[in-house]
């Protein structure tokens, strides 16, 4: 069975969207920077709707709701995202095409990852693991999975190991909702400043700043920044499959804070740690020994 693995090495600032605008990849929004962005509705499929045929398999999906990125590569390094839909149940399918031709990067792109897994026949158990979280891991050896959720699927694929220069446009696509998502990019390579980048004028009202110990073994801590007023929030421990592991409810004063947590008796291994409310969706990674 693969495991997830991602490194939450940096400080991330915070993007978010309140309406969809890059529905079209000749609209793709641009990614900057290694960041968490947010889009928190998907208004369909844009001014094309686009039978996106694939080179994977002979995968064909078809565009519903669905938000284009495009970036471009500064240094060679690793790059992984992690993609989460605002409902843990929504479907959420990619393709990340690497561009061909970075004049007519719609028209000139091959695909080389492929994420086709969802909802299958059968019980919720095979489902959960191939709805919710998905993305690109460092753990994760395969570049395609196909429709449905079948044998080793885990609902993610393998990193991309990028190169200086190089230029990719990533398609993302809720086939349940018009509900939003997060994407948080992460690893080693940097980004290139395109011309057409955004300036980071919305904050979130609430932020993790940083996760510690790495390893945690009896306690976790969490960096807060609350740049509001007292928030109440739900903050959830979830496992690989994004099932709840522990939950509190928790008011949060205006300002930084650390938040500890005791995880002594939860076993051994990697989860996420989400905090949300009405108003926020946050998550990060922490390793249990």
């Amino acid at each position: 069975m693969k495991y997830l693995f991602f490194l939450f090495l940096f400080t991330l600032n915070v993007n978010i969207f309140s309406q969809n605008n890059y529905s079209d990849c000749d609209k793709a929004y641009p990614i900057c920077k290694r960041d968490i962005y947010y889009f928190k509705k998907i208004n369909g499929h844009g001014g094309q709707k686009e039978l996106l045929f694939s080179n994977c398999n002979n995968l064909t999906l078809v565009e519903t709701n669905s938000i284009w990125l495009k970036f471009k590569i500064k240094s060679d390094g690793i790059l992984t995202f992690l993609i989460t839909p605002f409902d843990e149940t929504n479907d959420i399918d990619f393709i990340l095409y690497k561009v061909d031709d970075i004049n007519h990067y719609c028209k000139y792109k091959s695909d080389i990852r492929c994420m086709a897994s969802g909802i299958n026949m059968g019980s919720h158990e095979e489902e959960s693991r191939c709805l919710g979280v998905t993305g690109l891991d460092t753990r994760s050896l395969d570049k395609i999975e196909l429709n449905g959720c079948k044998f080793s699927d885990d609902n993610f694929l393998k990193f991309l190991d990028a190169k200086k220069n190089e230029m990719y446009v990533l398609f993302i696509n809720n086939y349940d909702s018009n509900n939003g998502f997060s994407i948080l990019f992460d690893g080693t390579t940097e980004f290139k400043q395109l011309s057409d980048c955004k300036e980071d004028k919305n904050k979130l009202s609430m932020q993790i700043l940083n996760v510690f110990p790495v390893p945690s073994h009896d306690i976790i801590n969490l960096s807060i920044l609350n740049r509001n007023q007292n928030q109440s929030v739900d903050i959830k421990i979830l496992n690989l499959e994004g099932k709840n592991v522990n939950s509190i409810k928790k008011e949060i004063p205006h300002g930084k804070h650390i938040l500890s947590f005791d995880v002594s008796n939860i076993p051994s291994g990697n989860y996420f740690i989400k905090i949300e409310n009405k108003n926020i969706q946050l998550i990060n990674k922490f390793i249990k020994e």
